[in-house]
């Protein structure tokens, strides 16, 4: 089949979630995510396309199916891969390129701000990173960044599954493998961490206690602890084993098991889903299963 050529004749970088939005099968843009976002797009023709003031975000293009030849050309290298069945295009924002691809293909965009990035990098080890510094890149890519777009996509598929802070903690994690294989410069993840870091963490799970009912942001955490987004997670899951959203979750589903033992046969499953901060009465269950092995609907009986 013969390769269209679309010319951009755009004079600013392009906006990546309004390209062709036709394409695009599935998408974050309603969950209101910040610095990041979400899409699936499925190619149905071999194309090629030409942006020569780049993209606003920093792409992160993980092919599903395998594109064939993948050719991007960001005017200094042409970077191409061959028939990978998993492989990952990685676009800095405001380079200039040509893509192309030989076969249909569905692909993931992870999109992220520059800003997102470079704040999350900042926190890391104190070092500013510039995302205009970044290269360009096609080829193999690792299984965990994989698995984080699949979970994502998940949670797009399915709003509530996990959550925001689920969300928010996955494009954390993205940013930082993102920052290890794309960014020269070393880094120190000990570095920012304040002594009493322990400290915060006892008052998170205080907090969370508290609060258990809301949509908990991992910002609002973080400050919390007394601590940066990126030091919060890792610190938390060192003290607690567990990640901070899962940790939620099973104070949720004790929180859950407790009201329906003591106020079951007068609040319905749906209240008591509203009330330990579940998204609805299936997403109860989901949790409640997998922590406790059985349902909320069992626990009543």
């Amino acid at each position: 089949m013969a390769t269209e050529l679309h010319r951009s004749r755009i004079k600013e970088p392009t906006d990546v979630t309004r390209l062709q939005t036709e394409h695009i099968a599935t998408s974050s843009a309603s969950l209101g995510w910040s610095g990041f976002g979400l899409d699936l797009r499925d190619h149905q023709r071999p194309s090629s396309a030409t942006f020569p003031h780049g993209f606003r975000q920093v792409i992160v293009a993980l092919h599903l199916t395998s594109p064939g030849e993948f050719r991007l050309d960001d005017g200094r290298h042409d970077h191409i891969g061959h028939d990978l069945p998993t492989s990952l295009t990685f676009i800095p924002a405001r380079i200039p390129c040509a893509l192309s691809w030989s076969l249909p293909c569905t692909t993931l965009h992870l999109r992220f701000d520059p800003d997102f990035l470079e704040g999350v990098w900042s926190e890391i080890d104190g070092s500013p990173v510039d995302t205009a510094d970044l290269t360009a890149y096609v080829g193999p890519v690792e299984d965990r960044l994989v698995r984080l777009g699949k979970d994502l996509l998940a949670e797009v598929r399915e709003p509530g599954i996990g959550g925001r802070l689920f969300a928010e903690t996955l494009a954390q994690q993205a940013a930082v493998l993102i920052r290890r294989q794309f960014v020269s410069a070393p880094f120190d993840s000990t570095q920012g961490i304040p002594p009493q870091a322990s400290m915060g963490i006892r008052r998170v799970k205080a907090f969370m206690r508290q609060e258990l009912s809301r949509d908990l942001p991992l910002e609002e955490l973080a400050r919390v602890a007394g601590l940066s987004r990126f030091h919060f997670i890792r610190e938390f899951r060192r003290t607690t084993g567990e990640s901070p959203h899962r940790y939620l979750m099973n104070l949720r589903v004790l929180r859950a098991e407790a009201l329906l033992r003591t106020k079951g046969r007068t609040l319905s499953l749906a209240q008591v889903a509203a009330d330990t901060g579940f998204f609805d009465q299936s997403h109860l269950t989901r949790h409640f299963r997998r922590a406790l092995g059985t349902t909320p609907a069992s626990l009543l009986k």
